[in-house]
């Protein structure tokens, strides 16, 4: 009998042992804990990440791993800048509302898990230069192809695309602009150019600019040109006179292959002539310096034989083409007290002004 009855204890104890172990392995299969407070486990939040990429240039695609919907998440830009935001789904598209180069994009789920994307860096870089009615776009880091919009002073846009390194786009309108370039990772840049440089000649090999003005067809230096090509001369030798007047050239000079920037070219004697006729009466005072015509002539002088003459009172300019005597060359003459174009020929070692004529 009293074997019985411990056995009976025994088996009733043990299956009491047992029943704690079938509860505890529950308690833990169901995320609980042995704490009499009765508290829950925080969830881990090593799993917790999240992506960014450029889609657009003004949206991003945010794709997130893991977590607890729904995610609060802040975009910080360049400059320090900040976008806040709220979504239940993944990837989702966020559109950005600033101007400023997108960094990184930090997510906090419902559990207070908190995970930043970084936005690979943006390498573009351009320059804009504006030139007689052009812009040439050049690329200095980016990935191609590239998208571009000027846009106007005006309001009006006008919009391309291109592959190689640079381009030169010719403009729709004479108005300061304002030009966003894209390239194939979304990333932008801006940059800008003036009315005056599109309105002006820019001669990239010294990066001297010139006023130019159209005459009836014809598209003229609004100025004495200045390249310091080899052996020209300033008036009495004086730097000075060159910024004021321009230099002076030989005919030989002035009819080199290398000698116009390109586009540009020394007028013939049969354009002198169309010029001539589209001035008409009264020359003189519509091409001096505050003419009606803003052809803004100088009286420049000259240099003949070693002497420097006639500066203040006579403007000599040369054309291409040679006279009927190999060793003389028509030009266009004023007279600061006459009144019209005289068209004569002088020797070709002569220095003289030049204006260029457009192509």
């Amino acid at each position: 009998m009293r074997l019985t009855q411990n056995f009976y204890e025994l088996m009733t104890k043990t299956s009491q042992l047992l029943l704690l172990a079938i509860m505890a392995t529950l308690m833990v299969a169901c995320g609980g804990d042995d704490d009499s407070d009765g508290d829950d486990v925080v969830p881990s939040c090593d799993d917790f990440s999240a992506s960014a990429v450029r889609t657009a240039a003004d949206e991003i695609q945010l794709t997130i791993t893991e977590g607890s919907a729904p995610y609060a998440y802040t975009v910080t830009y360049q400059g320090g800048a900040t976008q806040d935001g709220e979504t239940s789904q993944s990837p989702v598209t966020i559109a950005l509302t600033e101007t400023a180069e997108a960094q990184s994009i930090t997510v906090t789920d419902e559990t207070d898990c908190s995970t930043t994307a970084e936005l690979a860096a943006c390498a573009l870089t351009a320059t804009a230069v504006a030139s007689d009615g052009e812009i040439t776009l050049t690329v200095a880091e980016g990935t191609a192809p590239y998208t571009y919009v000027i846009t106007y002073a005006g309001g009006s846009t006008q919009k391309g695309q291109f592959t190689d390194e640079s381009t030169t786009i010719t403009a729709d309108q004479s108005e300061d602009a304002t030009l966003v370039l894209t390239d194939a990772d979304f990333c932008t840049t801006e940059t800008t150019v003036s009315a005056d440089d599109l309105t002006s000649l820019l001669d990239t090999r010294d990066g001297q600019r010139y006023q130019i003005v159209t005459i009836g067809t014809q598209t003229w230096l609004a100025e004495n040109f200045n390249y310091d090509y080899t052996g020209s001369l300033c008036y009495d030798d004086d730097a000075a006179n060159c910024e004021e007047y321009g230099k002076l050239y030989t005919w030989a000079m002035a009819t080199a292959d290398d000698f116009a920037p390109e586009g540009w070219h020394v007028p013939s004697k049969e354009e002198r002539d169309i010029f001539i006729i589209e001035i008409g009466d009264d020359a003189v005072s519509k091409l001096r310096e505050g003419g009606s015509s803003k052809f803004e002539a100088k009286f420049a002088g000259v240099e003949n034989n070693g002497k420097y003459i006639l500066m203040g009172t006579d403007a000599y300019f040369w054309t291409s083409t040679i006279s009927d005597d190999p060793t003389r060359a028509w030009l266009f003459r004023l007279d600061e007290e006459g009144t019209i174009i005289e068209a004569n020929s002088t020797l070709t070692s002569a220095y003289l002004s030049l204006r260029l004529i457009k192509n």
